[in-house]
């Protein structure tokens, strides 16, 4: 079973609707800046979003990047390496919404997705 970490992070970018570019804290003075643009990539676990090019990607960005704009300090828990280099899947808890995958999904803005086979993508336009 692998460990769990939470950690604090500061957005430097909203990449897409489920992807955000952060500098993570480690504490005593311990930071991970990251190794490509401009941040370490953290993917929310447990949903998928629309792709940038697919109807309602940009809307989607938007939305994520309402929640948790650049300079937004937030605690992340670690899940796991996301299958891309340099991601690390991650649940946060939003202050005021909660676990953010649930708030995506129960938005219409994700859908919900355990990582496994084909990623599903919630209907556009939203039905919420």
């Amino acid at each position: 079973m692998a460990k769990t970490y939470f950690l604090w992070a500061t957005i430097n970018r909203i990449h897409d609707g489920d992807t955000a570019y952060a500098d993570i804290d480690h504490g005593l003075g311990l930071w991970n800046k990251g190794i490509n643009d401009g941040g370490w990539g953290l993917r929310l676990a447990n949903c998928n979003a629309r792709e940038l090019g697919a109807p309602g990607g940009i809307e989607a960005r938007a939305f994520l990047r309402s929640l948790i704009p650049e300079g937004t300090v937030i605690e992340i828990e670690s899940v796991s390496w996301d299958k891309y280099a340099g991601r690390l899947d991650v649940l946060i808890d939003h202050p005021l919404y909660g676990d953010l995958s649930t708030y995506l999904i129960d938005q219409g803005w994700a859908a919900a997705w355990n990582g496994k086979g084909a990623a599903p993508v919630p209907p556009w336009p939203r039905t919420v």
